[in-house]
């Protein structure tokens, strides 16, 4: 390349920024009066600080120590009050502060009482026939072996005996009477015969003969009858008693077995009636017992010295057991049998119970200090310390919380209600922005502010925490005396 060539490229080259310079000059003019036009976008300063934040919780001023008189009857249920010991009395323990009308029990006892003698007779009784049972089994059990025994030696005798006998002597009679026949004829043909030959019979002759035929006629009955007899008891009663006889030693063993079963069976069943006698009997002792215990129940003493409260105390509220919408309980009131009716209250500490919705368990923890204002003197207060908070909710999203109490006024009592302000959060040094200064995207979770810059600004991500009033904790991304836009800008 020439010299002349080399000075034309360096007279191009040192004019090429001149030319582009003055093109881009009116575009800075523009930006330059529009920055001027337009006002500074107004920021914050982050500051540190002292930043706490409370809770409140309701609570119940209770006591500690009280001693609940709950009925606990074991019978009798009709408890009418007949005298009671107005709320709010002081008593000693041993003093007398509640009784009840005692007609109805005192007629129940005699009632019972009587019940009681009646079982212990019948238990007496069933005692008695278990015994007689018992010493006659086995002799009946003899009896029963020796009547089935004699059954069969008798029927045994009937047939290898009797039956045979009875038919050779019913035989043998109608055989004599046939002989009776034949030998009162035979006679007759005789006495006719003789008399016969001599032609002329005397008057004493006729009378023989007349003997001899009435006494061959009556012969003849006789045998008829005793044929009779003979036919009749081969055909008809021999067969009879024969089979009467079977049937006597059926019967006679279907007797010895039902006794075999039976005797066993008559001494398990009063055993068994003895065993529900004995359980009637120590039934109605043991109620008779129980109404009796019942009956030292219907005085009530002082168990310790304290102040009485009509009802339970429940989480530091006080129900009435008699169902009233008051806390008094009245004279002629039926009182549940299994109920706390009345409660004495020792007064000499007391304490405050209230109750930490779930999402205030992240920040009151055992030992959280704060300050209680009774609800009948605002102006008051005293501190208070979480002492016990419950591990499972008493219902839904609520947890158990007791609190103890410093300086307590004199005018609180049990019952009476405070508003408790626990401090749940604390920090000496927060870093403290606006809250509407911080921003955040869809999601919730990420959080974010603007930050000026020499340019204008820019978006800084942080990590925000507590947040109290207008004020929001900004944990990271940003320190104390760093700036902020105070708005989104646009």
């Amino acid at each position: 390349m020439n010299s002349v060539c080399r000075w034309a490229l360096c007279a191009a080259m040192l004019l090429f920024p001149a030319c582009l310079t003055g093109q881009d000059a009116p575009a800075k003019d523009a930006a330059a009066k529009d920055a001027a036009a337009k006002p500074p976008a107004e920021t914050v300063v982050a500051k540190s600080d002292v930043l706490r934040i409370f809770e409140t919780v309701k609570a119940r001023v209770e006591a500690p120590t009280t001693a609940e008189l709950k009925m606990n009857m074991d019978v009798f249920a009709n408890l009418i009050v007949e005298q009671i010991v107005a709320p709010g009395t002081a008593v000693k323990k041993g003093d007398v502060i509640l009784k009840f009308k005692t007609d109805k029990i005192e007629q129940q006892l005699q009632e019972s009482k009587q019940e009681l003698e009646i079982a212990g007779l019948s238990l007496k009784e069933a005692e008695s026939n278990l015994n007689q049972v018992v010493q006659t089994f086995d002799l009946d059990h003899k009896i029963a072996q020796e009547t089935w025994d004699h059954k069969q030696q008798d029927v045994d005798y009937y047939f290898r005996v009797t039956a045979p006998f009875s038919e050779r002597r019913v035989k043998k009679n109608l055989e004599s009477a046939t002989f009776q026949v034949e030998y009162a004829q035979d006679e007759l043909d005789q006495l006719e015969k003789m008399y016969k030959e001599d032609e002329l019979t005397e008057e004493s002759e006729e009378i023989v003969l007349k003997r001899a035929r009435r006494s061959l006629d009556t012969t003849k009955f006789f045998f008829e009858s005793e044929k009779d007899d003979h036919d009749h008891s081969l055909s008809v009663e021999l067969p009879r008693s024969a089979d009467s006889q079977r049937k006597a030693l059926q019967r006679g063993e279907l007797e010895f077995k039902k006794a075999m079963i039976s005797l066993p069976s008559q001494r398990q069943l009063k055993e068994l009636e003895l065993q529900k006698q004995q359980f009637t009997h120590a039934k109605q002792k043991r109620d008779y017992e129980k109404l009796l215990a019942d009956m030292e129940k219907m005085t009530l003493k002082a168990p310790i010295d304290g102040v009485i409260y009509h009802g339970q105390c429940r989480r530091g509220t006080w129900s009435n057991a008699a169902g009233s919408p008051t806390r008094f309980i009245e004279i002629g009131a039926t009182i549940p049998k299994d109920a706390v009716v009345m409660t004495i209250v020792d007064f000499a500490k007391i304490r405050l119970r209230g109750e930490l919705e779930e999402k205030q368990l992240a920040s009151i923890r055992l030992g959280s200090n704060g300050t209680a204002r009774p609800t009948a003197n605002p102006e008051s207060s005293f501190a208070a310390t979480v002492v016990e908070i419950g591990s499972i909710a008493i219902e839904e999203g609520k947890f158990d919380c007791v609190l103890n109490g410093e300086a307590l006024p004199k005018l609180l009592i049990p019952g009476m209600t405070c508003e408790v302000k626990l401090l749940g959060y604390e920090k000496k040094d927060a870093v403290m922005v606006p809250k509407a200064s911080v921003f955040s995207d869809d999601d919730g979770q990420s959080h974010f502010v603007f930050v000026p810059t020499d340019a204008g600004h820019e978006r800084r991500e942080i990590k925000a925490g507590k947040t109290k009033d207008d004020k929001t904790e900004v944990i990271s991304g940003l320190k104390s005396g760093d700036k902020i836009l105070k708005t989104k800008p646009e």
